[in-house]
């Protein structure tokens, strides 16, 4: 049996690091960052995908907290306040998101 490869292992980095590229051209921002983030932990990556890689997860926060202030929006109807939804997510601070959904699923509960 063969062992692998430096070689192997950048052939593999490069595929990873071209399939988020694919990804990223697509917006499909979980499948790039899933992609990117295998590579860069195989290999350091270029700046260029390192910048790929920060907007993806970027966007992926930014798409999570749009859908919880529409799931919010539709829950609490009139009762909906933008001002204290945004000092809900400052004041949670930097979570993960499946932590923040819970906390603005809770809020939206409590003040509906």
């Amino acid at each position: 049996m063969r062992r692998p490869s430096d070689n192997d292992r950048e052939v593999t980095v490069l595929a990873a690091v071209e399939l988020g590229r694919e990804h990223y051209a697509r917006s499909a921002w979980s499948d790039a960052h899933a992609a990117l983030s295998v590579a860069d932990g195989q290999a350091p990556l270029a700046a260029a995908d390192l910048e790929l890689l920060a907007t993806a997860a970027y966007m992926i926060g930014r798409q999570t907290i749009n859908r919880l202030r529409r799931e919010a929006t539709a829950g609490m109807g009139t009762r909906f306040d933008l001002k204290r939804y945004h000092d809900l997510l400052m004041t949670t601070g930097a979570v993960p998101l499946n932590v923040l959904e819970g906390v603005v699923r809770d809020w939206a509960a409590q003040t509906a």
